[in-house]
């Protein structure tokens, strides 16, 4: 049987094995803490670069908005120009039409009175 010296001798190498666990555990968590607060300063990074790339878009959707409104414009100046342009055309197809039936009217009655005579 071992001896009470013995007994305490072991209980403190076992106390020592664990102060020294300990002073290890808090290492790994001091550097654990180190290392996450590394990782979230480049998240902020990266928050701040997405951040700037909305903005970007934002600008060019901006832009973009600026130039369809101006083609739209012009669509619609076309638009009118169009209308213009069917208008007069419909109004030299009436007289082209009323012409050319008048023209059929004079010839029929000129033959009608050549007929009868």
């Amino acid at each position: 049987m071992s001896t009470i010296e013995e007994r305490v001798a072991a209980v403190e190498a076992r106390l020592d094995t664990l102060t020294d666990l300990r002073a290890l555990v808090i290492a790994l968590r001091e550097d654990m803490n180190r290392r996450f607060d590394a990782v979230d300063r480049r998240f902020e990074a990266v928050d701040r670069r997405f951040e700037q790339v909305d903005r970007r878009f934002e600008l060019l959707l901006g832009q973009m908005n600026e130039r369809f409104i101006g083609v739209d414009g012009r669509f619609a100046v076309m638009d009118q120009r169009f209308a213009q342009f069917l208008e007069r055309e419909d109004r030299h197809f009436r007289w082209l039409v009323g012409i050319q039936m008048s023209v059929a009217t004079m010839m029929i009655a000129t033959l009608l009175t050549l007929a009868v005579r």
